[in-house]
């Protein structure tokens, strides 16, 4: 694959500054009513991821709006956007460490997934992903479940598993 030439990387900044905006308030929407609904419902208590997903949904509007009134250079939006998602991974991974909720994992690699398609840029996506993937993988390791590390045991004996089974003796 060949580097993009100016014109053809003014046009893929062109694109991450018209879209990057969107995929920002999608974000702050989904934040913003998850937190809601975590501060309303009557069984939750938990105030403090509540307003920690209200401030990260308002990054992500403030955000959007610096992009889309032209302040930030077009070089500058892939990495900004990257960054931004890093720091919203790691506080949903602070969340998950101090509340044991699996659902906050699941959101972190949700996250993880998904960003990469509106980041257009290889540079800050091979930069941003694997701090995500390490500190999710830290996080998980340091996490209060019984055996943090049961995941990977259970990979590692399913493949051990199906490579034996190939080699069984019917006697």
């Amino acid at each position: 694959m060949s580097k993009p030439t100016p014109k053809e990387r003014e046009y893929i900044l062109a694109i991450a500054r018209h879209n990057i905006p969107i995929a920002c308030v999608a974000a702050g929407i989904i934040a913003l009513v998850v937190s809601v609904a975590r501060l309303v419902l009557p069984q939750s208590n938990e105030v403090a991821g509540g307003l920690t997903g209200i401030a990260v949904g308002c990054v992500f509007f403030g955000l959007a709006w610096l992009i889309r009134r032209g302040t930030v250079p077009p070089s500058w939006v892939p990495w900004i956007f990257a960054t931004t998602v890093v720091a919203c991974v790691e506080a949903l991974l602070v969340l998950f460490w101090t509340e044991d909720h699996t659902v906050l994992l699941a959101y972190v690699i949700l996250a993880t997934i998904v960003y990469g398609v509106w980041l257009l840029s290889w540079p800050a996506f091979f930069v941003a992903t694997p701090i995500m993937f390490a500190s999710s993988i830290a996080f998980l390791l340091m996490s209060s479940e019984p055996d943090p590390g049961e995941w990977v045991l259970a990979l590692a004996d399913r493949k051990s598993t199906r490579l034996n089974s190939s080699h069984t003796d019917i006697s």
